[in-house]
């Protein structure tokens, strides 16, 4: 998609979610910063998805079918293990042992619930 000085992008934007999105109008490099649902953005009459694709550091895997919603663009990150680490203390699980309880009888986690009622606080 390829945006001018039309002050209706944010919304076209908003409602489409492209894969791509084109912004020429403004020569300072700036313009695309209230697009949020893109797969990329290239900034400026210099700037062709081709140099982002090939050499500028981002590549052409990019999400599709307004997916742009809710996915990034393929990167390294997509290749990396991560795990999270979770540590309460016994006055940290105390303050939440009510929620976390009443959460998972109320999605049907009766195992979750039992979790933290096991727990003597």
């Amino acid at each position: 998609m390829n945006i001018s000085k039309d002050s209706r992008w944010a919304s076209v934007e908003r409602a489409t979610s492209e894969t791509s999105i084109r912004v020429e109008w403004r020569l300072d490099g700036t313009g695309g910063g209230q697009i949020r649902n893109a797969g990329a953005l290239f900034l400026g009459k210099y700037t062709p998805p081709a140099v982002a694709d090939y050499v500028a550091g981002p590549n052409h895997v990019l999400p599709t079918n307004g997916s742009a919603r809710f996915f990034s663009a393929l990167s390294v990150n997509d290749f990396v293990k991560r795990t999270n680490i979770v540590s309460y203390d016994r006055e940290g699980l105390q303050a939440v042992k009510p929620y976390v309880t009443r959460l998972a009888n109320m999605e049907g986690l009766q195992a979750h619930a039992r979790s933290m009622e096991s727990r003597a606080l």
